[in-house]
């Protein structure tokens, strides 16, 4: 099942669950804390809510894992033109998967295939997109160190979530921490 960029644009339950899944790598030594334990230990009433619409939105059932290690024929996605290229992102019960050109670039799943493009090839990428689409690209970004332009890109799409402003700073923190080597 297709799904616009338009519909999940302004989707508070896409983009709440897009932070929970997307990043798994996300852990910083000074916080000593990661993504996930932070968001299901503040938010475990957002969460049931996000998990139970990730649920529909992905197609989940009981014994989907066991059938099929969680992937399914087919899956719900999302394509976004990225400057003649067309990405296609794949939510599997198991996994998000990403296609750039009809080729796997990625997956997000037991394996955590990502961290595959740098800073200049996100940009020539996305350059041409708003920048909350440019969040999906995210799990795939690998740089040494952050800087500003990606840290308030965090930010802004944070306000896309049912997160609360008070704790933005903590969550840009964390993902970055999955994208850097910091």
């Amino acid at each position: 099942m297709k799904y616009s960029v338009e519909k999940i644009f302004n989707n508070r339950n896409f983009w709440s669950f897009s932070f929970i899944t997307s990043f798994p790598l996300s852990y910083n030594e000074t916080l000593d804390l990661d993504l996930i334990s932070f968001l299901e230990e503040n938010y475990e009433d957002i969460s049931n809510e996000v998990w139970k619409w990730s649920r529909e939105f992905t197609q989940y059932y009981e014994g989907v894992i066991d059938e099929c290690d969680g992937y399914i024929d087919n899956p719900t996605y999302i394509e976004v033109n990225l400057n003649g290229k067309l990405l296609k992102i794949e939510y599997h019960p198991g996994g998000t998967v990403y296609f750039l050109d009809d080729i796997l670039i990625a997956t997000l799943d037991g394996e955590y295939q990502i961290k595959k493009i740098n800073f200049n090839e996100f940009n020539q990428l996305t350059s041409s997109l708003n920048d909350s689409i440019k969040v999906l690209l995210l799990p795939l970004l690998y740089m040494k160190k952050s800087n500003i332009y990606l840290e308030k890109l965090v930010k802004k799409s944070l306000e896309n979530t049912y997160f609360n402003l008070k704790d933005f700073d903590t969550i840009t923190k964390l993902v970055i921490s999955h994208i850097t080597d910091n």
